[in-house]
């Protein structure tokens, strides 16, 4: 079962979870409508600094690459909240 599980997490299909034992075939039903194995849709959050002890800016975006060129479905700044990362971390 491994390696067929392995296969279908390649292929992007929840089925992997069914056939790990993770859920039953009943919750796999149900939860499969929202869930995604794959995805072109990716969630970011983005600082943008000058130097350490310069301002900072923080967003969060999603974008979708399902479209060509891809395009920014949601975006919200964060920059109210902090940096919410140590800057010399990110640096490494």
């Amino acid at each position: 079962h491994y390696a067929v599980s392995c296969h279908l997490v390649q292929l992007g299909l929840p089925g992997w979870l069914l056939m790990q034992g993770i859920c039953d075939l009943e919750t796999l039903r149900q939860i499969e409508p929202y869930i995604t194995a794959r995805g072109d849709v990716f969630r970011m959050q983005v600082l943008g600094h000058f130097d350490s002890a310069g301002p900072v800016v923080r967003i969060e975006a999603v974008v979708d690459a399902t479209l060509n060129p891809p395009r920014a479905v949601f975006y919200r700044d964060l920059t109210n909240l902090g940096k919410g990362y140590i800057l010399p971390t990110l640096q490494q």
